[in-house]
């Protein structure tokens, strides 16, 4: 019975699956052959852990800047979603949850813009510094080199400051997402 050609595709490709998903046998050395395993090291893709941190501080970097960008935009859409629903401030300010759900994510992007800001300033300070007191800064990274989680270049002010707005940014626009919604059920 003659085939057509899509049949005789088909059962091509059926036979190459198959042959595929079949274990393979394992395969017997003469006696004569000594046969050695040996474990070949997989390279981690860095060639000194200088790299592996600065790939690590780039990472950490990429994605404290996506918070960033997805607070803000969560904070808009609870604001946006209030509006929608309740359609007036009247309506909005007469319902608590509604209320606080707004507030937060005002909240949310003002303390983005004041910590924002702030940082740019406690960073405009460190660089104006290495600039001016090159000695010094040359001192502070002699002090902090061989450590193996200095807090150098940055200052403590940096890092709490940057820590509490990481915090902000994450829970006021979830928290005043949820408000959104107990307002939405309790309308």
């Amino acid at each position: 019975m003659p085939r057509t050609a899509a049949q005789r595709r088909r059962r091509t490709l059926v036979a190459d699956i198959q042959s595929i998903s079949q274990p393979s046998q394992p395969v017997q050395a003469p006696a004569s052959v000594a046969v050695t395993a040996t474990a070949v090291a997989v390279p981690v893709g860095y060639e000194s852990s200088a790299e592996g941190y600065k790939k690590v501080r780039d990472e950490y970097e990429y994605w404290t800047g996506r918070l960033t960008d997805t607070s803000m935009q969560l904070s808009y859409a609870v604001i946006a979603a209030n509006w929608a629903v309740f359609g007036s401030a009247n309506l909005v300010l007469h319902n608590r949850y509604s209320k606080w759900s707004i507030a937060l994510a005002l909240s949310a992007l003002g303390v983005n813009l004041f910590g924002s800001w702030l940082l740019g300033e406690l960073h405009r300070a460190r660089a104006v510094g290495a600039e001016t007191r090159s000695s010094e800064w040359n001192l502070e990274w002699e002090r902090y080199k061989d450590q193996t989680n200095p807090l150098w270049p940055f200052t403590r002010s940096i890092i709490a400051l940057a820590s509490i707005m990481r915090q902000i940014k994450v829970w006021f626009p979830i928290i005043g997402g949820g408000l959104f919604l107990i307002a939405l059920l309790r309308r």
